[in-house]
């Protein structure tokens, strides 16, 4: 994104229409950044490598308020078990 970025969009979308539903389509499939998503307020972040498998799920998880991630495989480096204990209300997919 030319101004801001994607997060920082988040945050402002979330500012101005406080019931929008944020999905993110990213190419990054950083754990840090999928991880940082659900703090700006959206609900979803699809890698777009796995968009073929997770978009709609993650926008139907969104329309019901619900927070989806790309599965687990597609993001680097691999979530361990005790991180995924750490965050039980996370949906990771």
């Amino acid at each position: 994104m030319p101004l801001l970025g994607g997060l920082e969009a988040a945050v402002h979308i979330r500012t101005v229409a406080p019931k929008a539903a944020i999905v993110f389509l990213s190419q990054h499939n950083s754990r840090a950044v999928a991880r940082a998503a659900p703090d700006t307020g959206a609900l979803g972040y699809v890698v777009k490598s796995a968009a073929t498998d997770d978009l709609v799920p993650a926008t139907e998880a969104a329309a019901k308020g619900k927070i989806f991630v790309s599965r687990v495989s597609y993001l680097s480096p691999p979530l361990s078990v005790s991180s995924a204990k750490t965050h039980p209300s996370r949906a990771l997919h």
